[in-house]
């Protein structure tokens, strides 16, 4: 069989795009699987949350700011936690406790000995300071926020109180943590506060499940 130099050029040209669609899929396909685990993260959060609204709390999710969205808003009598929600996979090769203990240090998270990060507190302490200008913009005064890391799955060892840190990180299954504060917010500042986040949460385009978790 012949082939003209045009035969070999078409089929260079197949075999590149073959090759980039691939790529390409491959790309999608990890990049849906990074925005899959992060939902799945956001999901345990709110659920693990849900409960302290039964007790008189207010919960908001995903609302969306200049800087981008916030996940998880909480309003107690022990303040306002603005909640980043953060999925991290585990080790495979490290068996035990160990494969899923995260140290904080109160400047960075340690996961599992190997990984260290700080844009997670970071990212926290971003989104908590522009929640806060927001509401003094509403209210007119300074409202604090405390910034939180949720970290759905880990262990978390802390190496300062809660109250020393300038960002709390827990596993949301410990969200009574956040109960522990001395309270600093009445009732009546609580519906200022609650009224004003209610305004972001109707322009926010929230995420299908987050409505049926707001129905509770």
């Amino acid at each position: 069989m012949q082939f003209h130099w045009i035969d070999l050029l078409w089929a260079m040209i197949c075999g590149a795009s073959i090759t980039a669609s691939v790529y390409a899929t491959k790309r999608i396909m990890a990049r849906r699987k990074a925005f899959t685990a992060g939902l799945m993260g956001e999901i345990a959060t709110a659920e693990y949350f849900t409960p302290l609204v039964r007790e008189g709390w207010y919960l908001f999710h995903d609302l969306s700011f200049p800087r981008g969205n916030i996940d998880h808003v909480l309003v107690g009598p022990t303040g306002i936690f603005a909640i980043e929600t953060k999925y991290r996979s585990k080790y495979a090769d490290i068996k035990g406790g160990q494969g899923a203990l995260a140290e904080y240090d109160g400047h960075s998270i340690l996961f599992s000995g190997r990984r260290q990060e700080d844009l997670p507190l970071q990212q926290a302490k971003a989104v908590s300071g522009e929640l806060s200008k927001y509401l003094r913009g509403k209210l007119g005064y300074t409202v604090p926020v405390r910034p939180v890391v949720s970290l759905p799955g880990w262990r978390i060892e802390n190496y300062l109180p809660d109250e020393e840190s300038e960002v709390i990180v827990i596993n949301p299954k410990n969200f009574r943590r956040l109960k522990n504060f001395q309270a600093i917010i009445n009732a009546p500042e609580a519906i200022k506060v609650t009224s004003a986040l209610e305004e972001i949460a109707k322009k926010s385009p929230q995420k299908p499940f987050y409505k049926s978790i707001i129905k509770r």
